[in-house]
Parts: structure tokens; C-alpha cells; sequence
């Protein structure tokens, strides 16, 4: 069973609660197959979102219309970044709705492209399982980001066959090919970040704002890599 703890509420929490981050307050949860449903604010959420694509857009993490943010609104829909618009001028209402197949559930029948979709789909479809490891390595899965940081992205361009980039005084980040829905099991399960090989850089953790830590601290110690390469060889 996943617990959780209050804010501004008794300690600890009598009945599992989402802490909004972005305010401190928190909603009450219902238990959904096997899961704690939260109950999001959508339009905190959406504006969190339309945040996260500006802020990898201005910290150079991705360029264009490229990268891709989503955020768990419930059990059964995801507020993600839409295809093919600007992430330099995002706006809440741009934002599309989408089910855990990626079909739209507003706008029109189309769906995310597969290869988009994928693996923020196994990462939410793996949530369950990874909050109820008793081992202690389990954790919380409510957003999914994917950006293409220059360093890490010239590392893997200086090693395109590598499984894993050896990164100093960083775990090493698993390459995974983006259509083996196998490798993206067990890469989801090992930790919330690894490379899709020929797409970028691939966070899942519990908030949007932590998704974009880990990739910021991911692309930090990938400069101290590139710059310091060459002395130690």
C-alpha cells in the first residue's frame, strides 16, 4: 500500500493524500486498481506543464517543437505537450487531454504517434508495480519528460553503440531502443531517467518539477564529462 503524508494536516496524514506542490495544499485520494488516485487541479496542472516546456525550451534542453512533457491527471487521463506547436510559447488551452492508449479526449479522435506516446505510457502503465515494491526501491510515477540536452545528447553521438553512457559522478544512464517495449520495462524499472536512442532524454518521476531535476542535474554532469575527458585519458 502507498502512504503519504500531509501538509498543513495532522502528522501523519490519517488517509493517503496528493501534495500539490505547487501551493501546499493537498486533495484527498481514492484507491483505483491497485493505486491511489489523485484528485488534480487541472488547471495547476495544465500551467505546470506549459512551464516545464518553456523552461527546457530557455535552458536550451530542447529546440522547437521538440520534447515532450505529460502529467498524471488521473488513473485514466494525461495532460501532455502537443505535436508540433512552439514549447517557447506554450499556453494552457494548446495543451491536449489524452487516455493511456494517447487518444485525444477532447480536441478530435487522432492519437500521439506510437513512437511518442510509448514510453510515457509504460512508465504510468508501471506506476503500480513500482509503488508496491517492498524492497525499498519502489517510487511514485505522476510525469513523464523527454528533452535533448546537448552534452548528454554529443556524448551518445561519441558513443552511438554504448548500452550505457558512463557519466562522472553519475549513475550510468541506460540506452534503451524507444520500440522494445522489454528494455523500457526494465529501464523503468531501474531507475527514472535513460536515453531513448535516436529521441533523447527520458524522466519519470513524481512531479513534473522533479522530471526536470533530474534531467537539469543529468545534463550538469555531462558538461563536467566532456570537459574533463580528454584530461583523464
Amino acid at each position: 500500500m502507498t502512504t503519504a503524508h500531509g501538509i498543513q494536516q495532522r502528522f501523519p496524514a490519517t488517509e493517503p493524500v496528493w501534495i500539490d506542490l505547487s501551493n501546499g495544499t493537498a486533495a484527498p485520494a481514492e484507491r483505483v486498481n491497485g493505486r491511489w488516485e489523485y484528485k488534480m487541479d487541472e488547471t495547476k496542472l495544465r500551467q505546470a506543464v506549459c512551464d516545464a516546456g518553456h523552461q527546457l525550451w530557455q535552458r536550451r534542453m530542447i529546440c522547437g517543437d521538440g520534447g515532450f512533457v505529460s502529467a498524471e491527471l488521473n488513473r485514466r487521463r494525461f495532460v501532455v505537450t502537443p505535436p508540433n506547436r512552439r514549447r517557447a510559447d506554450l499556453r494552457p488551452e494548446h495543451l491536449l487531454c489524452v487516455d493511456m492508449a494517447g487518444l485525444d479526449m477532447v480536441g478530435s479522435d487522432a492519437a500521439l504517434p506510437e513512437i511518442v506516446w510509448r514510453p510515457h505510457r509504460m512508465a504510468y502503465q508501471g506506476a503500480a508495480y513500482l509503488e508496491s515494491r517492498s524492497d525499498g526501491s519502489g517510487r511514485q510515477i505522476h510525469a513523464t519528460a523527454l528533452a535533448t540536452p546537448p552534452n548528454i545528447m554529443a556524448l551518445h553521438t561519441l558513443a552511438p553503440e554504448a548500452a550505457a553512457l558512463k557519466i562522472i559522478n553519475h549513475p550510468d544512464l541506460l540506452v534503451v531502443d524507444p520500440a522494445d517495449d522489454k528494455a523500457l520495462q526494465r529501464a523503468i524499472v531501474a531507475g527514472p531517467l535513460m536515453l531513448l536512442r535516436g529521441q533523447g532524454v527520458f524522466a519519470a518521476d513524481r512531479s513534473v518539477d522533479a522530471c526536470l531535476n533530474l534531467i537539469e542535474m543529468l545534463e550538469h554532469h555531462a558538461s563536467i564529462e566532456l570537459a574533463t575527458s580528454g584530461f583523464r585519458e
